[in-house]
């Protein structure tokens, strides 16, 4: 017990050391472009954050691949202790700098900044293991993720405000941020001290060709591939917005330099609110069909930004609330675009080769930054094109992307936009999800409440799901057929010639051979009454003879809803609640073998379960009590013939002097 206390706290030292560092790295790199700003001039701004962009991601570039050797060969804690100890020096090296106004010495420093960041970052991740429980590792990592997050934002407020009132002495803002490394040197040392391990591992000169074998090995899965370099996309128009918002503030908006840097700072509030309501939206799955609507967002947006042509002075009040709107628009964006991408390329990799492929991933993701810097010193400070017009440009390519990305992934885009308005319409509590299979062919088997079931059942996997459809209906929505094909709906009916109704249950059946999750409605029609029709029995052809499970799924709380015939007809009442609570649940995998009687029964436990969970708890004599006696302490409760009179709060707390009595002599019996 004592050790699981001494390794929680140690975790909760580390989060403080990695929250104050990440907050102290965004102050001082800010800090660094105001203060060269106005070294400099602000029309040299574009310049100044491409080259502070550039000297920032290098670093990472040239030393993560050695890094992430040294983590594994020493003790972390003593790295982090290392690089902290580094930090407060360059800390101290950065207020000497700021006090001699010294424009080589600030590009030093922040070089010297950001390679003890490049050090830190392995151990940062690479020591939880070693902190905590193996159960609680998810949640740690969730822990600080959340706080790094914060410190990025809180770093990237701080900075401009900071800049304001130190200004043109920023030698007092560089010995605040030494202070701040100093209290996470002290942090740091609070961590307990983890062991060293031989790994054999040497560092190698050449981490490029590492990173070029490491894609090589996945360069067939094409998927990953461009996942990978949708990620990389991703940071180089994060770098470039993050470099040209400032000069865009500047010279578009009229804005001051520290005016303009809150508008990252709204950037980035907004992509924590997306990444927010990309996990909302995935639940348990990877929605990546999110990915080109995030995409066209952020195209329109960036567009938006560029057309804008007033100076917000010269349109007093309400000037920048569209700015304003747009910038956190495009930030929301960003988060639903890279939420999924990651968490692809986190389950697509391989797992013996999961650690190098995201270690590349990683540096091809920095490769993209320093191209956006690049990009920005090219366009903006050689060429003279202004900031505006440079988001017009990246908006519109990021335009095109996103159509081909629209054109190449239609399916996958279809079913986030369902399950989006699912998800909106429907609150969805799943149970029995892990029976479900995540790889291989299965037959899911579902009652059928209303019009909308296919699309509940959708929401509730992250795999692709097969239906079959009455093929009178896919023929009587001709509008819809394009949606069906896309969805590769199998119809059927029953009144079907022999052969064409062999031909549907073997595509059915081929559906399952290929790795897909099949689902049937074994009612064959909408239930008119809310109680289960019999079942059809051709549907047991299509898994026996193989050794596809079958997965009986029961569909609760959508009986009464505008989609069902609760009312004796659709859209037959107004929607109550809006948000209706709906229950999925998957019973365990039967075999290919099972009968229509024994699925049908299958479904109805699963029916019995469904409504047992449905009705409230209910509370214990005792409890119910308890509860009284806090709401009417001071009422009377009980009297009796000599006169004594007890409160409720008297007799509660009487119960529990009695309870703590009774309970030695009480102790080891089973009915007390």
């Amino acid at each position: 017990m004592d050790n699981v206390n001494r390794t929680s706290t140690s975790f909760r030292w580390h989060n403080t050391t990695q929250f104050l560092g990440a907050m102290n790295d965004n102050v001082f790199r800010w800090l660094a472009v105001f203060f060269l700003i106005g070294v400099l001039g602000k029309e040299h701004a574009s310049k100044i954050t491409a080259l502070t962009g550039f000297v920032f991601v290098l670093p990472f570039l040239l030393f993560t691949a050695p890094a992430g050797v040294l983590a594994d060969r020493f003790s972390k804690r003593d790295i982090i202790v290392l690089a902290k100890l580094a930090e407060l020096a360059v800390m101290g090296l950065a207020a000497v700098s700021f006090y001699f106004h010294s424009v080589a010495g600030v590009y030093v420093t922040l070089f010297l900044m950001s390679t003890q960041s490049a050090f830190f970052g392995p151990c940062k991740y690479g020591i939880i293991p070693e902190l905590v429980e193996a159960d609680k590792i998810s949640r740690a990592n969730s822990f600080l993720e959340g706080l790094t997050f914060l410190s990025i934002v809180i770093g990237t407020a701080i900075a401009p405000w900071l800049a304001e009132r130190v200004r043109p002495d920023f030698a007092a803002a560089g010995l605040v941020c030494a202070a701040v490394s100093a209290a996470g040197v002290a942090a740091s040392l609070k961590i307990e001290r983890t062991a060293a391990r031989e790994t054999g591992q040497r560092m190698s000169l050449f981490f490029v060709k590492d990173i070029w074998t490491a894609l090589r090995q996945v360069r067939h899965d094409r998927p990953l591939i461009a996942a990978i370099l949708a990620a990389a996309y991703f940071m180089l128009l994060g770098g470039f917005a993050q470099m040209s918002l400032i000069p865009y503030g500047i010279k578009t908006l009229g804005l001051s330099d520290t005016q303009s840097g809150y508008l990252f700072f709204i950037a980035a509030v907004g992509i924590g609110i997306g990444s927010y309501l990309a996990g909302r939206i995935s639940g348990r799955s990877v929605e990546i069909g999110i990915v080109p609507l995030a995409a066209l967002g952020m195209a329109v947006m960036s567009i938006g930004l560029g057309l804008v042509r007033y100076q917000v002075s010269a349109v007093p009040g309400w000037g920048l609330v569209p700015i304003v709107v747009m910038v956190a628009i495009y930030g929301i964006c960003c988060g639903l675009f890279i939420v999924p991408i990651n968490a692809f390329i986190q389950l697509r990799c391989p797992d013996a080769i999961r650690g190098r492929v995201i270690a590349a991933s990683n540096l091809v993701g920095w490769v993209g930054v320093l191209a956006a810097s690049g990009v920005v010193m090219l366009f903006c400070d050689v060429l003279g094109i202004p900031a505006a017009t440079m988001f017009v440009a990246m908006g519109l390519l990021t335009l095109v992307l996103a159509v081909v990305a629209m054109l190449r992934l239609p399916d996958f885009m279809l079913r986030a936009l369902l399950v989006i308005l699912t998800r909106v319409m429907y609150r969805i509590r799943m149970v029995g999800l892990e029976n479900v299979p995540t790889a291989g062919g299965a037959l899911i088997v579902c009652n059928h409440v209303s019009w909308v079931d296919p699309f509940v059942l959708l929401a509730t996997q992250q795999r692709r799901i097969r239906f079959l459809i009455d093929r009178t209906l896919y023929h009587r929505l001709w509008w819809a057929r394009w949606l069906f094909r896309l969805g590769q709906l199998i119809p059927v009916n029953t009144k079907d010639s022999p052969k064409k109704i062999v031909a549907a249950l073997h595509e059915a059946r081929q559906a399952l051979d290929d790795g897909y999750l099949v689902c049937i409605f074994a009612e064959g029609a909408v239930t008119r009454n809310g109680m289960m029709a019999r079942f059809r029995t051709g549907f047991e052809k299509i898994a026996r003879g193989t050794s596809h499970p079958i997965i009986p799924a029961y569909l609760g709380g959508l009986w009464g809803s505008v989609l069902s015939y609760y009312s004796g007809r659709l859209l037959g009442h107004f929607p109550r609640p809006l948000r209706r609570k709906v229950g999925v649940y998957f019973g365990r995998p039967m075999a290919s073998t099972a009968s229509s009687i024994e699925i049908r029964r299958a479904i109805e436990e699963l029916s019995a379960a469904y409504f047992i969970d449905k009705k409230p708890p209910h509370q214990t004599l005792g409890q119910m009590f308890v509860r009284s006696a806090r709401r009417h302490w001071l009422r009377p409760f009980a009297s009796d013939t000599t006169g004594a009179r007890l409160s409720f709060g008297k007799t509660l707390i009487a119960a529990a002097a009695l309870a703590d009595k009774l309970e030695p002599m009480t102790e080891g019996q089973e009915r007390i």
